[in-house]
């Protein structure tokens, strides 16, 4: 039931309720009148009494349909709750707040107002005031709301892959061509090996940017990914490598059985990786050291990475994954969102696990002798 309709038919029900019971009473001084036929008026009192009665019947329906569709109904008099149904009930019950802030909205000369209240957002909607007694509407609209807000993000997130993409097209060329001119710097330089190292690292630095470019391009363009049975110890080594080319001064150890398979795409599972690794190398953190190691675990393969830095803030770890979320003033916020849209697309998990220091992510994939893989 649309809810224009839903305050249309709430209103013409008061009125009746109300128009019945000013009848009734009519009436009722009418018959104790001296001088007058008691068998009209009689008709006319029973009339109305029977009018009044299915007004009220219809009230009682009002409310059950509103309990069905979640809309609390509220009547207050001279400032006080005369009457509410059992969803506005169990909305008050929730919190004493939720009282402070219809007094806030009475005393306001807003019409239709919202309130958040930590997790809960409240809409409180005048209906209209009929013989002194206002009708509010009171209704939780958190659902609403963060929709809303997921679509916004959504179309955060389409803005931001066409401005990636747009930025990787012109930014492949160049990185291209400083990857040439370094390889041929290198040849030059192979009479002096520490010139010679260092042309070497410009090339191997301005390839890997190259490919993650292009690794950027094929995620906005959902290529998709070629699951395979892959041994997990060259993944880990690989990403051990990558990490340690950041230049950071933590320490990286891994610790992966050698025979250990998971059937994962291995490029995908090492982009993962490398997201949720290069956080635990930020200066801010002050990580020493980054561990890294896999096993099979409840009929699944799964890999932790534990660092002993900071950690994660309370007030961020439940929405961690969440886009646009970071601890970090300067950070987008999008590494570890991006990292578990890939291991969803490998059929996996990724998690933050309780650690008394530091931060711990476990990704769980699917084993290479699972029947369903």
């Amino acid at each position: 039931m649309p809810v224009s309709c839903f305050f249309a038919i709430t209103v013409l029900l008061i009125l009746w309720l109300g128009t019945s019971g000013a009848l009734v009473l009519a009436l009722k001084r009418i018959r104790s009148c001296p001088g007058t036929t008691q068998s009209p008026a009689g008709l006319l009192i029973d009339l109305a009494s029977e009018r009044f009665k299915e007004a009220r019947y219809a009230t009682m329906r009002l409310q059950e349909v509103a309990d069905i569709i979640r809309v609390g109904l509220l009547e207050i008099e001279d400032g006080s709750t005369r009457r509410m149904n059992k969803t506005a009930g169990e909305i008050f019950s929730r919190s004493d707040e939720v009282s402070i802030r219809l007094n806030q909205f009475l005393d306001s000369d807003t019409d239709n107002r919202i309130f958040e209240l930590g997790t809960d957002i409240i809409r409180f909607q005048r209906l209209g005031e009929i013989h002194g007694k206002k009708m509010i509407l009171i209704q939780d609209v958190t659902e609403s709301f963060t929709l809303a807000r997921r679509l916004k993000e959504k179309e955060r997130l389409a803005i931001l892959g066409q401005m990636s993409a747009q930025m990787a097209h012109q930014i492949k060329t160049p990185l291209a061509i400083l990857s040439g001119q370094a390889q041929m710097l290198s040849r030059r330089l192979y009479h002096d090996s520490k010139l010679y190292l260092q042309a070497q690292a410009i090339y191997h630095e301005a390839r890997d940017l190259a490919r993650q470019v292009s690794e950027i391009l094929e995620f906005y363009r959902r290529k998709g990914v070629h699951m395979e049975r892959t041994p997990l110890l060259p993944i880990l080594e690989r990403l051990q490598e990558r990490l340690n080319r950041l230049g950071s001064t933590t320490k990286i150890m891994i610790d992966c059985p050698g025979n250990l398979l998971a059937f994962t795409d291995g490029k995908v599972l090492g982009n993962a990786l490398f997201l949720i690794g290069q956080n635990a190398l930020l200066p801010g953190l002050q990580a020493t050291r980054l561990k890294i190691w896999a096993d099979k675990e409840g009929g699944r393969v799964c890999i932790w990475l534990k660092d002993n830095g900071t950690g994660i803030p309370r007030e961020v770890a439940n929405s961690i994954f969440e886009p646009f979320v970071s601890t970090r003033d300067e950070g987008l916020g999008l590494g570890l969102f991006l990292a578990r849209d890939l291991i969803s697309d490998l059929g996996g998990e990724i998690s933050l696990e309780p650690v008394e220091k530091g931060a711990c992510f476990r990704v769980c994939l699917p084993c290479e002798d699972d029947p369903s893989a």
